[in-house]
Formats: structure tokens, sequence, C-alpha cells
């Protein structure tokens, strides 16, 4: 849309026909423990490529633990990098040493997105999320990340 500064005889201007983009909607986010056999307080659903996968509903972490995210484009697939807060990265840290092996469930607004095999520890308060995510896809989710961290 194009945009036009009309000013009045009174001195006062305004900027018109300018139509500003739309926050985008915070996001649900949670890194979950996940098992392949039903554990107590774990939730079943399915996996990728479904298979049942139980998933614990209390997170480690949340959007809240999210300092920022970013949109990494590769060239055949992009990625979503995620810096967790100090305490998110303490979480991760501790959450994740006992459950070298185990797999864990990236939830999004509710949905299974992933559910990785843990090889080793989340050290360093870094996530690369690599879900076949488009370009599109990657910059709307990293937004929606960042607005979650904001406050919506």
């Amino acid at each position: 849309m194009a945009a036009a500064l009309t000013c009045g005889g009174t001195g006062g201007c305004v900027l018109v026909g300018v139509r500003a983009d739309p926050a985008p909607e915070p996001v649900r986010f949670g890194l979950h423990v996940a098992s392949e056999k039903p554990r107590d307080g774990f939730v079943r659903t399915v996996d990728e490529v479904g298979l049942p996968l139980f998933v614990e509903m209390e997170p480690l972490v949340t959007e809240r633990d999210v300092l920022t995210a970013t949109a990494l484009e590769g060239t055949q697939r992009s990625f979503v990098k995620v810096e967790f807060t100090s305490g998110g990265t303490v979480a991760l840290d501790y959450g994740t040493r006992a459950l070298v092996g185990e797999r864990l469930a990236v939830l999004i607004d509710g949905a299974l997105v992933m559910s990785p095999r843990l090889r080793a520890p989340l050290e360093g308060g870094v996530l690369m999320l690599n879900g076949d995510f488009s370009v599109a896809e990657a910059r709307h989710l990293a937004a929606r990340l960042n607005a979650a961290r904001a406050g919506g």
C-alpha cells in the first residue's frame, strides 16, 4: 500500500495509507520428556511417523525461558535457533543430564513438531529446531517465540 503525507492548513500532518504489519501472535512452546513406553503422568500421542509416544505434561522449558529466537536459512531447509535465559539454560542442563538416550518432545501450540532422541545433555542454552521448516515458517516461528518472550 502506498503512503502519503497529508498536511492540513493548521500545520498538522498525518501519514495516511500506511498499514503496519500485525504483530505476530505469541507461541506456546514446550520441551518435554517423552518415551515410547507408557509412564505414569505421561499422555499418549503419536510421533512424526505415527508411532505411539508418551509425553510428560510438565515441560522442562517453555516460551517464558526463551531469550531470543532467530531463523537461519539453510540450502535445503531452515532452522530456528533458540537461545534460552540463564534460568532456561540451567533447567535444560540439569533437566537433561539423566535423560541421555531418551526422547524429548518439542510442542508448539500443543502440537508435536519433533521428538528427537537426546544424545547428550543440552548444555550452553542454545537449541536448534530443525523441523523441516520453510524459510517463511522458520521466520514466523522465530517471530512468534520472540513475541511470547516480549509478553505478547
